[in-house]
């Protein structure tokens, strides 16, 4: 009787582990073109950038289905305060839920990669379930969001992503803000080719 509990066990087990691998399809590893983080993806993503007066706004969103995985870092080219920074983070969390009409769900402070920083989560009007993580690193500030049309994204999938986050060791030296932006462009393109 025992060895039957044990063996029905074991195939509930099996079977369990093997739905839940079919929930986590293959996610692949992203690398910026200029070296400064690589972080886990669903798809294969789009990057975009704008370049302003004193900083350079890069994109990268990634699509699963309903569900959108963005990363906005935004490299600086002075040098800014501990105040300047804590009133871009909190000027960012604002721009993000006032432009999107949300109601916040849920804020903390968090700490990524010894950087402290602020997670919020808020549903707009028109239904979407977002989870933002910001903070700084250096003179760049960070901004990784999931955007989902039906409900919050799976706490795997939020988790996979956010928890993947790897900020590079040596990054390039250099800023975009001094680089030739097509050259930028040419070797995201070719970075991610491969």
């Amino acid at each position: 009787m025992i060895k039957k509990i044990l063996l029905i066990a074991v195939l509930f087990s099996l079977c369990a582990n093997s739905a839940e691998a079919d929930d986590q399809p293959d996610w692949i590893q992203y690398q910026t073109p200029d070296d400064l983080f690589s972080i886990l993806l669903p798809a294969e993503p789009q990057f975009s950038f704008t370049v302003r007066a004193e900083y350079t706004v890069n994109t990268v969103l990634s699509e699963s289905g309903d569900t959108q995985f963005k990363i906005i870092y935004s490299i600086h080219s002075t040098e800014l305060s501990q105040e300047d920074k804590q009133l871009f983070i909190d000027n960012t969390k604002s721009i993000l839920v006032n432009t999107k009409m949300g109601t916040v769900k849920s804020e903390k402070k968090i700490t990524v990669k010894k950087n402290a920083g602020v997670e919020i989560s808020f549903v707009t009007q028109d239904q979407q379930y977002i989870c933002y993580r910001i903070f700084f690193n250096a003179n760049t500030l960070y901004t990784l969001g999931v955007i989902s049309k039906h409900g919050f994204s799976s706490k795997k999938d939020n988790k996979r992503f956010f928890d993947s986050f790897n900020l590079s060791e040596h990054p390039q030296s250099q800023s975009p803000v001094e680089q030739d932006h097509d050259s930028i462009r040419d070797d995201h393109q070719k970075t991610n080719a491969k």
